[in-house]
């Protein structure tokens, strides 16, 4: 009896772990992020939410650049009365560094704040982010507000900027090594000072035989693991590219047919295997995006 029994709990405790498949940001979560947002952006809610739950039944949900999908569910669950689900997800998005400020000024969640669960979140909003704050590294954040200083300061001086960028290169490799990719888990969100670092400008400023053999498979698996966005990574790699005269394979920057690979469906698998949208998601999202906006 006890052989069953113990028989049973391994059964029991495999398919637990079987449950919970391993998460590549690349091919189980962003093609489900660009499909949802593109539903959002059509009004089509119901959609939306179902194209989102697929990627957060995988994956730790996000707040992918222009994407935002954390605040867009819980947007888009809200406008569905969805209030304990709308709440769940404003409490992560806080918890990720952004204002309560936004959601409580946007009528949409009105119903959702009305709410006893919705006033105790506001009520309860300080000690989300005295958290929040107590959890942030603010002697790194300075560091790289220091190094994304310097690195814009004298890039019109070539004798200084050379040796900017070889000291910063140095330091990165070693955050890279240390702590992992610097985005705004590691380094806070805007919130906190109302400054911003684009980590991705300050990578292309690198030496480019070690952006080539370092930094960019560095970033490949920073991606995969979804502390980098495919964004960071694609700028950085076309960038190199272009540098040397050769064609960009992601289409960062503005297509022309003497900067970029002439096969565009190419293009779009290139894209994909980063977990970027294709080139006709992109089109559609920005299209949309500014309808929406009234433009």
């Amino acid at each position: 009896m006890k052989h069953i029994f113990i028989c049973l709990l391994i059964l029991v405790i495999s398919c637990k772990e079987e449950s919970k498949p391993e998460c590549n940001y690349i091919k189980d979560y962003y093609p489900q992020i660009y499909k949802a947002d593109h539903e959002f952006q059509l009004g089509n809610y119901e959609k939306a939410i179902e194209y989102y739950q697929r990627a957060f039944n995988t994956c730790e949900p996000l707040n992918t650049p222009l994407y935002y999908e954390i605040r867009k569910f819980a947007k888009a669950s809200a406008i569905l009365n969805k209030n304990d689900v709308a709440l769940e997800f404003i409490k992560k998005d806080i918890e990720h560094g952004y204002t309560i400020t936004s959601f409580v000024n946007d009528s949409i969640f009105s119903n959702v704040f009305e709410s006893k669960e919705g006033k105790a979140l506001i009520n309860n909003y300080e000690n989300l982010r005295s958290a929040y704050m107590s959890a942030v590294d603010l002697e790194f954040r300075k560091e790289m507000l220091e190094i994304w200083r310097l690195d814009q300061a004298f890039r019109q001086d070539p004798i200084k900027v050379d040796s900017i960028d070889a000291i910063h290169e140095k330091k990165l490799m070693t955050i890279f090594e240390t702590k992992g990719y610097p985005n705004r888990n590691l380094i806070g969100h805007p919130s906190i000072d109302r400054k911003f670092i684009d980590v991705a400008m300050i990578l292309r400023h690198t030496d480019d035989s070690i952006r080539k053999h370092y930094f960019i498979p560095k970033l490949r698996e920073f991606v995969k693991d979804g502390s980098c966005p495919p964004n960071d990574l694609a700028v950085v790699q076309d960038w190199y590219y272009l540098r040397r005269g050769e064609k960009q394979i992601y289409g960062m920057f503005p297509i022309k047919k003497d900067n970029t690979i002439s096969d565009l469906k190419q293009l779009d698998v290139n894209r994909a295997s980063i977990g970027l949208p294709t080139l006709e998601q992109k089109r559609k999202r920005d299209s949309l995006f500014l309808v929406n906006q009234g433009r």
